[in-house]
């Protein structure tokens, strides 16, 4: 899941299509894309990634760029992309293998 502003339609979509939430990617500190973070975390379990930069919603694992991330059978590149907000990040996902299909 990248930037979970709100967890309910993706606690719905979780169990619609019967598939576990494993990791968070969060972009960047607006509300709109960390309002759903803890609820979702709390509620699955899942790791939350996010700019080391920004004020997050704690705990998560602080990125910038040049840092790498595995999840879900992606390696997950970090780059930093300032302008939106002062600490934004992005990241590009390449398989690393075949990897199941996942709901982001």
């Amino acid at each position: 899941m990248v930037d979970p502003g709100d967890a309910q339609p993706v606690l719905q979509a979780l169990q619609r299509e019967g598939v576990e939430l494993q990791s968070i990617l969060v972009t960047h500190h607006h509300g709109d894309h960390t309002g759903g973070v803890a609820a979702l975390r709390d509620a699955t379990g899942a790791v939350v990634f996010g700019p080391a930069r920004e004020t997050m919603p704690e705990p998560l694992t602080r990125l910038c760029g040049g840092d790498n991330v595995q999840a879900m059978g992606l390696n997950i590149a970090v780059l930093d992309v300032p302008g939106h907000t002062a600490g934004h990040i992005a990241y590009f996902a390449s398989r690393q293998e075949k990897a199941p299909t996942v709901l982001w």
